[in-house]
């Protein structure tokens, strides 16, 4: 998701790769509901993105084409949508939003309110009733979102843009995000986001990381701004 392909809109085109990125295509949404700030695919076929005035769009054949969930949600914009599996996901926005869905997004459920209020960046589910979300602080629910419990991790700027879980123990956050921050910081978790510990990201050629990805539990990459990657297969040892 990212740069518009019309004057009117921001951030309205998805582009799709169904060759392992040797083509692609730009798909827009023509919709200005559509300033895009995530996006999840379960499998080849299905996948959600979501953006502002909390709009949630759904595909099922690959990417080529969206449909926008009809019920009303809210007028924040959602900044985060992650699934369990095909049927548990949750999305999370601006000012303490986060909503879930437990039939394949058929159908979407207010949490807010149930956790205290933040700018949340990113949600990670750890099962079809645990997850993280991270805004200024991170917050944790093993009982489907009903409550929450506030983390307190210190990271050296704030706040977290992205966190990703590769299983029900493992995960990264990275950051910081937005115009906020300068000391660029990659945190790990091997204990269900309970305690997060620093992986000594060293380079101060990006002073922003909005996303991050794993090849292995120990194998991990991660991008910044300025067009930085930067990968480290020894668990941050070395970068």
């Amino acid at each position: 998701v990212g740069e518009p392909t019309l004057p009117s809109t921001i951030g309205e085109q998805i582009i799709v790769s169904d060759d392992g990125g040797q083509s692609w295509t730009s798909i827009s949404l023509l919709s200005l509901d559509a300033d895009l700030r995530s996006i999840k695919m379960i499998d080849a076929n299905t996948g959600y993105t979501v953006g502002s005035n909390g709009s949630i769009w759904k595909t099922t054949n690959g990417g080529y084409d969206w449909n926008l969930y009809s019920s009303p949600t809210t007028e924040q914009a959602f900044n985060a949508v992650d699934f369990y599996n095909a049927q548990y996901g949750m999305t999370a926005g601006n000012n303490g939003e986060v909503w879930k869905t437990t039939d394949g997004g058929t159908t979407w459920t207010s949490l807010t309110g149930l956790i205290p209020s933040d700018y949340f960046n990113g949600i990670a589910m750890i099962d079809s009733i645990s997850a993280l979300a991270i805004g200024f602080s991170v917050y944790k629910t093993t009982d489907g979102g009903s409550t929450w419990a506030t983390l307190s991790p210190t990271f050296p700027d704030s706040p977290p843009s992205k966190i990703k879980m590769f299983n029900q123990t493992v995960g990264v956050i990275v950051g910081p995000t937005g115009f906020f921050g300068f000391n660029p910081f990659v945190y790990k978790t091997t204990d269900g986001g309970d305690t997060w510990n620093s992986m000594n990201f060293p380079f101060a050629t990006t002073d922003k990381l909005y996303n991050v990805e794993f090849r292995t539990a120990d194998d991990i990459v991660v991008v910044g701004n300025n067009g930085g990657v930067f990968h480290t297969s020894d668990n941050g040892a070395n970068w």
